[in-house]
């Protein structure tokens, strides 16, 4: 595709599904529930619902005593409120009424099989159930285009055969499957302008020549 065309709603594109948690001196498990305040670069990412009630608690505690808080702690309030909003429909089980009263265990009591699409909203607490995560990558057509929109760097042509190999992970996806959430690019956008979760390497297969001999 030419520049003008490299957007990403027209570019072809996978979405991978897998388990991935945070590595921090061993703190999280894979397969564990884990959640995210997403702030920038500020994000906070907590291994247990028990680490993320212990920060919203003594922040909760400074609204309501009019105390000063940080944008941060203001942030994490908010977010963490509006996550049980989210949830809220799917408590069948033991509903506590407020986030504070929460627990894992009623998270998981209630067995809510969607929990990070419903946490999807922008300034929502970001819950990824088990570690699931969702990575989405444009698929490049010429790795030796390496200029800014370079014709011919992304796109898929016929008459070629494509491999791919994952060979990094850069972090967190998200927790719900790519399409009309916070973090997920506007499809008018530059594909060059988004950051990747992934990185591909991407070889581009020869033709194969086939000779034939024959008698008329």
């Amino acid at each position: 595709m030419a520049e003008g065309y490299q957007k990403f709603g027209a570019a072809t594109r996978l979405v991978l599904k897998g388990q991935y948690a945070p590595w921090k001196s061993g703190e999280f498990t894979l397969g564990d529930d884990w959640y995210r305040l997403p702030n920038g670069t500020n994000s906070v990412n907590f291994k247990s619902f028990a680490d993320l009630l212990a920060a919203y608690t003594p922040a909760k505690a400074k609204q309501t005593n009019s105390d000063p808080m940080t944008a941060q702690e203001k942030l994490l309030v908010t977010a963490c409120e509006l996550f049980y909003t989210q949830i809220q429909s799917e408590l069948t089980t033991n509903d506590p009424g407020s986030f504070a009263l929460l627990t894992q265990t009623i998270l998981d009591d209630n067995n809510i099989k969607n929990g990070g699409e419903l946490c999807k909203k922008e300034g929502c607490i970001y819950w990824y159930p088990k570690s699931l995560n969702y990575y989405y990558y444009e698929i490049r057509h010429d790795n030796a285009a390496n200029s800014y929109m370079e014709y011919g760097k992304y796109g898929v042509v016929r008459n070629n055969y494509y491999t791919l190999t994952l060979t990094k992970v850069n972090g967190n996806g998200t927790p719900w499957y790519p399409g009309g959430g916070p973090e997920d690019p506007d499809e008018e956008e530059d594909i060059d302008k988004k950051g990747a979760y992934l990185h591909f390497e991407i070889k581009v297969a020869p033709w194969i020549y086939w000779t034939t001999n024959f008698e008329i």
